[in-house]
């Protein structure tokens, strides 16, 4: 079992041997990232900042300056409600086969979202509602909801899959049904603070899980879904430390735009679960560096985004310019969907709000903090003006109030003139008066 309440139980004995391999690549936070942390330093803050010295395009005294594209997204409408009701149809009408087949077309045909979420989780969750009684919430040592399923309604699923064994969708949700007991009985807590009766029932559990995988890990090479439950077997998995780097090659190699791969990889290396601090950056760039071929270096922001909701401090571990290379990989993964550059716009705003202390560090860790904040500030400013389309309201937090607020941040020497703006699907566009 993973022990989550002691970072070295598994410590990584090819950590040595990665910081040869990327000794050559600056490393410009890795130091700061310790004494900043003891310092407490950090502070995030979520929402656009209004500063009274700044012009905004939310004021009615510039709000006639822009002309923009409003998309409202009705969430009755999207792919993953068209494959939510699919899959709520076929459970209802006990059409199996027609459930194994609908979701290996998604799995093998790595279908997604605008976002790039695949649909296959979609289809994974929706089906997962249909037998649950309720989900617990996430915790300090559990990422996601956790269903709970009823035992005897697990066994039914399996005998269900044990009918069709030549469609391993079904055994693949069996699979996935019994993990989720197996956290029933985990939680989200720390080891300490698991009964031993509650370790010994979730290993039964995640046991009998991988049991019933196995037998397609070897028959469905090519499937995503299959290497993302062989990965998700590692929070019951004593060997877990050795394996993550190789669970998680093979599922990222499989789909490596799936930046789900990427996060899940990031949350198992902090050092509350597989990893050490030191190797935390590094492992990540090795990753992004093998990646980036396939899918540039957006999985190393990927992988940040999740992280720093869990643990802010992590913003002082990572390589600000690769993180905001990643950042503009995503939109451009996304074909610049207006939604998801919102959600970057937002994210990245949240991030470079950490404060940069002035004593008891050095000038060059004060510069390198400096350095690191500008970089943020600019893949913000690079988001809005470059890879922004439209206003989806949905998307702001805020909503287009916010969004022209945003806007203004990165317009305001624009903004100083007499300069109007036109937001639509080519783009940003800056007129002057002769325009």
């Amino acid at each position: 079992m993973a022990d989550t309440n002691t970072p070295d139980r598994n410590a990584n004995p090819i950590g040595v041997a990665f910081t040869v391999i990327l000794g050559l690549v600056a490393l410009p936070f890795v130091l700061l990232a310790r004494p900043l942390r003891a310092l407490g330093f950090g502070q995030l803050v979520r929402g656009a900042y209004v500063d009274g010295n700044l012009l905004y395009l939310s004021d009615p005294a510039h709000s006639d300056r822009i002309a923009y594209r409003e998309i409202d997204i009705d969430p009755r409408l999207t792919k993953q409600a068209e494959v939510t009701n699919q899959v709520r149809v076929l459970v209802g009408a006990e059409d199996w086969t027609g459930l194994a087949d609908m979701m290996a077309d998604l799995d093998r045909t790595r279908a997604a979202a605008p976002s790039g979420s695949r649909l296959i989780y979609t289809a994974l969750d929706a089906i997962t509602d249909c037998f649950a009684q309720g989900y617990y919430e996430p915790n300090v040592c559990m990422p996601f909801p956790a269903a709970a399923i009823d035992a005897e309604r697990i066994d039914e699923f399996e005998a269900i899959a044990a009918k069709y064994p030549e469609h391993y969708c079904l055994a693949a949700i069996a699979s996935h049904f019994r993990l989720q007991n197996a956290w029933e009985y985990r939680g989200g807590v720390y080891a300490d603070d698991i009964y031993e009766d509650d370790w010994v029932a979730a290993g039964k559990c995640a046991a009998h899980s991988a049991e019933t995988l196995a037998p397609y890990v070897m028959r469905e090479p090519d499937s995503p879904l299959i290497a993302m439950l062989e990965f998700s077997q590692l929070p019951f998995d004593p060997a877990a430390g050795r394996s993550i780097h190789t669970l998680y090659r093979t599922w990222s190699d499989l789909d490596p735009d799936n930046q789900y791969a990427h996060k899940m990889y990031a949350y198992y290396l902090q050092p509350k679960w597989y990893g050490e601090e030191e190797y935390f950056d590094q492992y990540l760039r090795k990753a992004a560096l093998e990646n980036r071929a396939a899918g540039g270096a957006a999985g190393y922001a990927s992988a940040y985004l999740f992280i720093t909701e869990d643990d802010r401090f992590a913003v002082y571990d990572m390589d600000g310019d690769l993180f905001a290379e990643g950042v503009i990989d995503l939109a451009k993964l996304s074909d610049n969907d207006p939604e998801v550059v919102a959600r970057l716009v937002q994210a990245v705003h949240v991030l470079e709000q950490f404060n940069i202390p002035g004593k008891r560090i050095t000038p060059d860790q004060i510069k390198a903090l400096e350095t690191l904040k500008a970089t943020l500030i600019q893949t913000r400013d690079t988001l809005l003006r470059e890879h922004l389309c439209a206003i989806v309201p949905q998307a702001w937090d805020g909503g287009t109030k916010a969004a022209l607020d945003y806007l203004s941040l990165a317009l305001q020497a624009e903004l100083s003139t007499s300069a109007t703006f036109v937001l639509d699907e080519s783009g940003l566009r800056v007129c002057s008066d002769s325009q």
